[in-house]
């Protein structure tokens, strides 16, 4: 299917948003590559969710800096470039989701189910790639890649992009939102039952979560406001800038938010030896601990 898709910006333009596109993947890239060392120096159990996500971020990265060289005149290459872009722009959506999840379980099921949220990790890996690959093939079978509308080969039909991409982004940012909200709320219950108010760090903590799923808040409202006006007919350049420049920096603010870990801010005076570091992911993202009777605790860790 070949819908020939075009817009009014002019040759300048595209070019500015191709460089655009490119620098803000680069940056991207490199925040990623970050978290990436950082689970490679430290290891712990805790963080491998976190590694998958940049590691998703690393290849969404990637397939877009590819899809830079590939004119959609070249119409073998653009359905090349189209398919990956299509099976690697959403793990990093999902992986989201699956650390919220992984926090669900580890603080509402764990005790029932006797497993933390970090052991369904090839569960998370079904949803988190699988999904995204299946909707490539059926891109690829129906014939949608072509020029998205700036040279850059993606799915051509501005409605399917919506339904490919854009619903399951918004079904993940509600999804995360419900989750931080209901985490947050037990974390303060928990520390107001063993503590009986809360700590102006712990408030601090507690406030903090409302970040993550924020993350995918900014990073892809402009791209969203961009694509619905694109199904409409509408061509706007100033908002083209806005989406490829906050798309595009999905896995800058991802590691800028889940590094704020105090773990990870300790860790990097030591980042050149691992002798007496030791970080375990994402537990003071949510490190509520309460008594039992016998003096036993209860830890809630993110990634846990």
């Amino acid at each position: 299917m070949s819908l020939q898709f075009h817009t009014n910006f002019t040759d300048a333009e595209t070019d500015t948003m191709q460089i655009v596109t490119g620098v803000a993947s680069g940056v991207s890239l490199i925040g990623s590559l970050f978290i990436a060392s950082c689970y490679m120096r430290f290891g712990g159990s805790n963080m491998e969710l976190l590694l998958w996500l940049s590691i998703s971020d690393v290849l969404s990265d990637a397939s877009t800096i590819a899809a830079l060289f590939v004119s959609p005149d070249n119409e073998q290459g653009c359905k090349t470039v189209g398919f990956l872009v299509t099976a690697l722009d959403l793990p990093p959506v999902l992986w989201t989701g699956c650390l919220s999840l992984s926090l669900f379980i580890t603080v509402f099921l764990s005790e029932k189910t006797g497993k933390k949220g970090v052991q369904y990790l090839y569960f998370y890996f079904f949803i988190s790639f699988g999904i995204p690959l299946a909707t490539a093939v059926i891109a690829l079978l129906k014939e949608d890649f072509g020029d998205s509308g700036y040279g850059f080969c993606w799915i051509e039909d501005p409605t399917e992009r919506l339904l490919y991409f854009f619903f399951p982004l918004w079904v993940v940012i509600f999804f995360n939102s419900i989750v931080y909200f209901v985490v947050t709320r037990e974390y303060k219950k928990v520390l107001l039952a063993t503590q009986g108010s809360l700590s102006a760090n712990s408030s601090s903590r507690a406030h903090r979560l409302k970040y993550y799923p924020l993350v995918l808040v900014v990073t892809w409202s402009f791209g969203t406001a961009h694509r619905l006006a694109q199904a409409l007919g509408i061509h706007s350049y100033p908002l083209a800038i806005l989406h490829m420049s906050f798309s595009r920096l999905q896995g800058f603010f991802n590691a800028f938010v889940y590094s704020s870990d105090i773990g990870i801010k300790q860790a990097l005076p030591c980042l050149g030896s691992r002798s007496g570091t030791s970080y375990d992911g994402l537990d003071t993202y949510i490190n509520a601990t309460h008594e039992e009777e016998r003096g036993n605790s209860v830890s809630y860790s993110l990634a846990e």
